[in-house]
């Protein structure tokens, strides 16, 4: 089942450098954003309309040209100034046919004829757009909507219904999962002509809505084995354990975590999932089981700075004996690296820190009076730069 697509270098780095920050509170956590939607572009502006097609005239010597079209639909109109039925002039040629459907965006005014480059539109895309819900209605009645376009023959539709879904929070996308369909996504995931980017909204909207077979459908293209990177797995990995909880984590952990021949992107990947339950889904895999496997990521030097720091946010105090050995490792021995180890023990050892056994929080700052003694510039710079 390699349907995966091999990308660009310069891709791949750049999606796994997104795949290694934790996920932002806005927008869906799997998904690679695309520009902006129609609906933003409309939010956005003065004045957008619908318009027809009329008329073109070429460009002659310094003149641009001009194309006119007639107002069909006036989808905001800021400083009242338009008409339906009445003609537009965009100073710029555009190739057209009479009666040809545009959509046509003005950030100022239509006094300054500054109308952005008109963006033809299918008979459908024009339909979608017209019947789209505004800015102002909630994003779950927006989403049920959009749902059914997603993929829709025309890709000017299928990317803009993507894009309101990329761009919504997970509690809404969950919210309207009931009228997701398992053995359509389960299609969308496995069938290599579809867009690989959208896999991991996919695979999160597989793991609210499935059942059984899905888990398994999923397990069985997460732990096949892989020496490429894998668009959108992050997502799967999160649905997965979405549907097969505790014992998925177990799976997963030992399919990657215990495989130390194992891609840096797949180990990234679970990573992200492993954040995702944290702060969305708690109850899927216990904590103290998402803390033992994100341990596991200390003996990756590439992921040592973001698990560290995942860990003390985590609140994983059992990590505290750890940390001498990774500041004695000389694979680790980076000042970012060593402020982030040092700002675990920080919070270790502060007196606010409720969470801490005394044990715990001794051992911690046991270790900071080493450290004061050996290196006392460390310290001070960790507590100074609180951000690498």
């Amino acid at each position: 089942m390699d349907w995966f697509t091999k990308l660009p270098f310069a891709l791949v780095c750049g999606v796994l450098l997104a795949s290694l920050v934790p996920e932002s509170a806005d927008g869906c956590e799997f998904c690679l954003v695309p520009t902006l939607t129609f609906t933003e572009q409309v939010k956005q502006s003065k004045a957008a309309v619908i318009a027809e097609w009329k008329s073109a005239t070429p460009p002659v010597g310094d003149e641009t040209g001009q194309t006119e079209f007639v107002v069909q639909q006036i989808l905001v109109d800021a400083d009242g100034l338009l008409l339906e039925n009445e003609s537009l002039t965009v100073n710029e040629f555009i190739s057209g046919t009479k009666g040809a459907p545009f959509l046509l965006i003005n950030d100022n005014a239509k006094e300054t004829l500054a109308w952005t480059h008109p963006q033809k539109l299918s008979p459908e895309a024009r339909e979608y757009i017209a019947r789209a819900p505004s800015s102002n209605v909630s994003t779950t009645t927006r989403l049920r909507y959009f749902l059914r376009f997603l993929e829709h023959p025309d890709q000017d539709i299928a990317i803009d219904a993507y894009g309101e879904f990329a761009r919504a929070s997970y509690e809404d996308i969950k919210a309207i999962s009931t009228e997701f369909n398992p053995v359509l996504l389960r299609t969308w995931l496995t069938d290599a002509s579809r867009d690989a980017t959208r896999r991991g909204l996919y695979g999160l909207m597989l793991g609210c809505c499935g059942g059984p077979d899905d888990a398994r459908f999923l397990e069985a293209i997460i732990v096949q084995p892989t020496r490429e990177f894998r668009l959108g797995i992050d997502g799967m990995m999160a649905g997965y354990l979405m549907l097969n909880r505790a014992q998925g984590m177990t799976v997963l952990d030992k399919a990657i975590l215990d495989n130390q021949e194992i891609v840096s992107s797949e180990v990234a990947a679970l990573a992200k999932a492993m954040r995702f339950l944290w702060d969305f889904e708690p109850q899927c895999v216990p904590r103290p089981q998402l803390q033992q496997a994100m341990r596991k990521l200390l003996v990756r030097p590439e992921f040592v700075e973001l698990t560290i720091a995942d860990l003390r946010r985590w609140q994983d105090w059992e990590s505290t004996a750890l940390m001498p050995q990774l500041l004695a490792d000389p694979k680790h021995n980076f000042p970012s690296t060593r402020r982030t180890i040092v700002r675990f023990l920080l919070a270790a050892a502060s007196e606010e820190n409720t969470s801490i056994s005394v044990q715990q929080r001794t051992q911690a700052q046991r270790i900071l009076d080493d450290l004061s003694k050996q290196n006392p510039g460390l310290i001070e710079d960790a507590k100074r730069l609180q951000y690498d």
